[in-house]
């Protein structure tokens, strides 16, 4: 379909070079890429790239420390980004033997695996993605490179990021939920004028307007973190809610921290 659609369709409507370009990036992001011999010294440089990003990654491990105070612009409140880096450190002292520590983040990672907040050391994309899928034809090279990700701690670093943001987005969603179903201001102009920027933000962040009233209700009426029965249906799928938050949330969280699924 790719071919049929660059060497046909868009045939005479885009530059040679720009379709080979295009097609070339398709195949790097789905993976279905060909091999690679025939571009000179292309996995020479992709090697070269991999092991001199591997040589950084340990100072980007301290670098990317703060990443969650970015939370607090999507949230449009400080208070919450210094929440979100609070929430990342709380994970380093589940690690003690204190037990409502660990409960605690513990159900966190439950809810972002349920809702695929996280990423998988072994089998994820982060790690490719960071480096722009170069390498993504060699095997041996993606293996080596998402283990020296797990090792140097960055990949473990950006999951705790990922769901201390998480618990952000809940709460945010919370909050535009209640503004759009109960604004509160001091005259009916003000008040629509809440309720219009509710929904514009709910559309944001991929709540449709059939859908809201439902979701922000759901939102409203959940605890400060949903039940896990009310995301999963009896055979292991997200329930009709739970797709809903797994977007919401997960455009919340992806625009704060590294989006993994991005290139």
């Amino acid at each position: 379909y790719l071919n049929y659609i660059l060497d046909e369709k868009m045939a005479g409507e885009i530059d040679p070079d720009d379709r080979q370009h295009i097609r070339y990036m398709v195949q790097v992001i789905t993976g279905t890429q060909g091999p690679v011999a025939d571009i000179p010294f292309q996995k020479f440089g992709n090697w070269v790239h991999a092991l001199g990003t591997m040589s950084l990654l340990g100072r980007a491990a301290w670098s990317a420390i703060a990443e969650p105070l970015t939370a607090g612009i999507q949230a449009q409140s400080v208070r919450k980004g210094f929440k979100a880096f609070g929430l990342t450190l709380y994970e380093a002292y589940a690690m003690l033997p204190v037990d409502d520590a660990k409960q605690k983040v513990n159900l966190n990672k439950e809810l972002a695996n349920i809702l695929g907040s996280v990423d998988d050391p072994e089998v994820g994309e982060l790690s490719a993605n960071r480096l722009g899928g170069t390498f993504a034809d060699d095997p041996k090279m993606a293996k080596r490179v998402n283990r020296f990700f797990s090792v140097t701690k960055l990949q473990g670093i950006t999951n705790a990021q990922r769901r201390s943001t998480m618990r952000i987005g809940f709460e945010f969603m919370k909050s535009l939920s209640n503004d759009f179903l109960d604004p509160q201001a001091k005259n009916a102009e003000n008040r629509a004028k809440v309720k219009r920027r509710a929904k514009r933000l709910l559309n944001e962040f991929g709540i449709n307007d059939d859908d809201m009233k439902q979701f922000a209700e759901f939102m409203r009426d959940g605890g400060q973190l949903p039940e896990v029965s009310d995301l999963v249906n009896d055979d292991g799928s997200l329930s009709d809610m739970g797709e809903l938050t797994a977007v919401a949330v997960g455009r919340f969280v992806d625009q704060s921290i590294q989006d993994p699924k991005s290139v």
